[in-house]
């Protein structure tokens, strides 16, 4: 999972744009990186294999890692109080023939839909019953995915991943709607946007901001100037991470650094601080044919058509190759959080520290820190599975209040 997580912020670092926002599920990207790798041998087997899974991934032990890997999406959808959903699809031309080892594979354990359609078929009949299969199966958050790919006569591969976290009536009502707020992230789109003025801009941009006061792990980077948060939701298993770049300086600049060595670094150095954080209630969307950024990075023989050897997928894989990958992702970055006041704090500590109250004169000791992320900002969803371990859900950054709702 660690060498995914490196190939989930790589392609994060290709993405990047000033001016929109990114979501990707690493979880889901191995999925389908898995359901690929299955089928292929020799050198399109250790091109992939090298740039997004460990050495020690082989086509000996491949159906292993699959088998652990749906054990670790079957207890994350077991989990209460969360709802994540996963959808994989491979279409593939009738004239193959699919290897049954394989399919038994990527069916039973990546949970993928494999299909064989014509798609020499120039009729809109072939589109609109992929459309209406993925559309069904995700509950209309893909539509019309073939006009994005118009050019398809191999092979398909459309994932999906949503994560839906229950909110309670108490949550959303310590909203702010601070235009304040509002007004700061503005800063992140002037020069960049058609909106030209403040009124335009306030009622396009219908954002509230949760606030929520407690005791959450933080870490702020005296050298660099970006600050970290995380905040664990009712779920004990689910939590929220972000990171504020200091003011004036660009998520780029931090994501360049990334890896999943400094994520864990940084979750070392992160302590319990008496905060008030205020997040924007945003929804996060994107759909994204990830094929060109794939060959960029390096993964290149499994598009080539000489070159791609898909025979652990077809039993007459010549001229088979990957033409097309679409990522569609959605998660809302609000839910109910684990939160201790600052009143609470200390009603639950007023007779242990009637001593230490007395001493300072009756004077609050405690120190407030807040926290706005009001500028564009990095986030990761992480969940605690077994073996005391941590998978990354969700992986993103958020430039763009105006494409969130």
């Amino acid at each position: 999972m660690a060498k995914c997580i490196n190939f989930s912020l790589e392609l994060m670092r290709f993405l990047y744009r000033e001016t929109t926002n990114i979501v990707l599920s690493p979880l889901s990207l191995e999925i389908a990186a898995l359901s690929i790798l299955s089928g292929v041998k020799n050198a399109s087997f250790d091109e992939m294999r090298d740039s997004i899974f460990d050495m020690k991934i082989s086509l000996r032990n491949i159906n292993d890692f699959s088998s652990a890997l749906k054990s670790i999406i079957s207890e994350i959808k077991s989990l209460q109080d969360m709802e994540f959903k996963m959808y994989n699809f491979i279409y593939i031309s009738s004239k193959y023939k699919l290897n049954e080892q394989y399919m038994n594979n990527v069916t039973k354990n990546l949970d993928t839909s494999l299909k064989l359609v014509n798609f020499e078929d120039t009729s809109l009949e072939l589109y609109n019953m992929i459309d209406a299969e993925v559309s069904d199966a995700t509950m209309g958050r893909i539509n019309k995915v073939i006009q994005n790919v118009p050019t398809v006569s191999n092979m398909l591969l459309i994932n999906s991943t949503t994560l839906q976290v229950n909110e309670s009536r108490q949550s959303i009502s310590s909203a702010t709607s601070s235009k304040q707020l509002k007004q700061l992230f503005k800063s992140s789109y002037e020069g960049r946007t058609s909106i030209a003025t403040t009124t335009e801009y306030d009622k396009a941009m219908d954002i509230s901001f949760s606030v929520h006061n407690g005791q959450f792990k933080y870490y702020h980077d005296n050298e660099q100037g970006y600050t970290c948060v995380e905040l664990s939701y009712i779920n004990a298993n689910l939590n929220l991470i972000l990171i504020l770049p200091k003011e004036g300086s660009s998520p780029r600049d931090i994501i360049n650094q990334l890896s999943q060595n400094k994520l864990q670094s940084i979750s070392k150095l992160m302590a319990l601080k008496q905060l008030e954080i205020k997040i924007p209630i945003i929804k996060l969307k994107m759909n994204i044919d990830l094929a060109y950024v794939w060959q960029i990075i390096g993964i290149q023989k499994i598009f080539d058509q000489d070159e791609a050897d898909f025979s652990g997928l077809s039993t007459n894989p010549k001229g088979l190759c990957l033409e097309s990958i679409i990522f569609n992702s959605e998660i809302s970055l609000n839910g109910n959080f684990k939160e201790k006041t600052v009143s609470q704090e200390s009603s639950k500590s007023k007779s242990s520290s009637s001593s230490t109250n007395k001493k300072t004169g009756g004077k609050k000791s405690t120190t407030v820190l807040s926290v706005a992320f009001n500028r564009p900002f990095i986030y990761f969803v992480t969940c605690n599975i077994k073996e005391q371990r941590k998978v990354i859900l969700f992986a993103g950054v958020v430039n763009n209040l105006l494409e969130t709702n």
